[in-house]
């Protein structure tokens, strides 16, 4: 039963990403407002199957330690893009697609659904329950290998090299991460403060 419920909720989060990147963006809903409602569905059917956090105690511990991984995760992209940009420089105009989108909403709210919505319902989602559960049915090794195949395929119907190379960093990052730290609130506020910092603040262009 956890096995067809694993599979069913990663199958799903492959159509939605395939909506998102192939369909919903061109002819319906923009971009923003529908990875969003993705990450608030596959958040609800993590939820129902973690559990629903009955307290929430955030202590300044896990905050600075949630900026602490975003800064360090951000030098990797900073000094990896560095780097496809001499060795690889036909990655740029790449690069320049996956900010296409900043355009389609003010950046007061992409920062509102990066921070509250997108970056803690992934990591809810692709850690706190995929990763998990992989490794709870497939060993540490395999689960682990198998959660970060997911995470990084789910990126593929964007058709973007330095997507996917970004998606397998991140979730190497995290996954690795979500292992180490007892508490898993650093992670998902590294998630969210990341991808802020690389959308809004910083932007890696």
């Amino acid at each position: 039963m956890r096995t067809t419920v694993l599979f069913f909720s990663v199958c799903l989060a492959f159509l939605i990403w395939f909506f998102i990147f192939s369909i919903w963006t061109k002819d319906f809903i923009p971009f923003w407002p529908s990875l969003s409602l993705g990450c608030v569905l596959l958040t609800s059917i993590a939820f129902t199957q973690i559990g629903w956090p009955k307290k929430f105690h955030l202590h300044f511990k896990d905050l600075w330690l949630g900026v602490l991984l975003a800064g360090f995760l951000y030098g990797i992209f900073f000094f990896g893009k560095m780097g496809l940009d001499f060795f690889f420089p036909s990655t740029h105009q790449d690069i320049q697609l996956i900010y296409q989108n900043k355009s389609s909403l003010s950046s007061l709210w992409i920062s509102g659904l990066l921070l509250f919505i997108i970056g803690p319902g992934e990591e809810i989602f692709w850690r706190g329950y995929v990763q998990k559960e992989c490794i709870h049915l497939f060993g540490l090794k395999k689960g682990f290998a198998l959660s970060l195949f997911f995470y990084t395929g789910v990126h593929f119907f964007a058709f973007n090299l330095p997507l996917l190379l970004a998606a397998f960093t991140c979730g190497l990052f995290w996954g690795l991460m979500r292992l180490y730290f007892r508490s898993f609130l650093p992670v998902i506020l590294s998630h969210a403060f990341w991808d802020f910092a690389v959308f809004i603040l910083f932007p890696l262009q």
